[in-house]
C-alpha cells in the first residue's frame, strides 16, 4: 500500500509539473503572438528565449558581423545575471520563502527556455549553490559541475554529442581552472571572458 501511495504521489507531481509547463508555454506563446510585427517578434524570441530558428538569416548575419550574436544565445551568463538580480531584489538574508521564490523562478526560466544544455547547466549549478548556502554547506564548483553533468547524461546519454553541452561545460571548466591564474588586477567580468575564450580555443580551432 505504501509503495502504491508513493507511486500515485509521484504521478501527481509529474502531472502538476506538466500542467505548469503547459501554462508557462501558453503564456510565452501568447506574449510572442501579441507582438504584431513578425520581424520584431522573431527578434524578441531570440533575445529573450534564445530561439533563433524563425529569425531572418540576414538579420542574424548582421548580428554576427557586428559581433553581437551572443545576445541571441541564452547562456549560463544570462541565467547568472538573472539569479544575481533576483538575489538583490530579495535581499541577502537567507530564508525559506526566498529559497522557494528563487527556485520557482529558476525552474520557470528553464521551462520557457526549453532546458537547453547551457541553461540546464547554469540552473543546476545555481540550485546546488542555493542548497549549500541555505544549509550552510561548503560549495565546490567542480563537484557541483560534475553532479550536474552526470544527471544530464543519465537523463540523456546522447547529450555528450551535443555541441552546446560540450561548449557549455568546457566554458565552465575554463572558468574554474583558468581564472585562478589570471592576475587579480584584471576585473572579474574581463577575467571570465578571457578564461572562457582561452578554454574554448582548442574546441573552436
Amino acid at each position: 500500500v505504501g509503495s502504491t501511495t508513493k507511486i500515485v504521489r509521484i504521478k501527481d507531481v509529474d502531472n502538476q509539473y506538466d500542467r505548469f509547463c503547459r501554462f508557462l508555454m501558453t503564456k510565452k506563446e501568447g506574449f510572442l503572438e501579441s507582438i504584431k510585427d513578425t520581424n520584431t517578434r522573431n527578434f524578441v524570441e531570440g533575445i529573450l528565449f534564445g530561439n533563433t530558428d524563425r529569425l531572418d538569416e540576414d538579420v542574424y548575419d548582421q548580428f554576427k558581423i557586428n559581433g553581437t550574436a551572443h545576445i541571441l544565445a541564452v547562456s549560463g551568463l544570462h541565467i547568472g545575471i538573472m539569479y544575481e538580480l533576483i538575489q538583490r531584489l530579495l535581499g541577502k538574508k537567507q530564508s525559506l520563502l526566498k529559497a522557494i521564490i528563487s527556485v520557482s523562478i529558476m525552474v520557470s526560466l528553464g521551462i520557457v527556455m526549453e532546458w537547453t544544455p547551457s541553461v540546464s547547466r547554469a540552473i543546476g549549478l545555481i540550485l546546488i549553490k542555493m542548497y549549500a548556502q541555505y544549509f550552510d554547506k561548503r560549495y565546490d564548483s567542480l563537484t557541483a559541475l560534475s553532479v550536474v553533468s552526470l544527471l544530464m547524461i543519465i537523463r540523456n546519454p546522447y547529450i555528450i554529442y551535443n555541441p552546446s553541452f560540450q561548449m557549455s561545460f568546457l566554458a565552465a571548466l575554463s572558468i574554474i581552472f583558468i581564472i585562478p591564474h589570471i592576475p587579480k588586477k584584471i576585473p572579474d567580468f574581463l577575467a571570465v571572458i578571457i578564461a572562457v575564450n582561452v578554454g574554448l580555443l582548442p574546441y573552436q580551432t
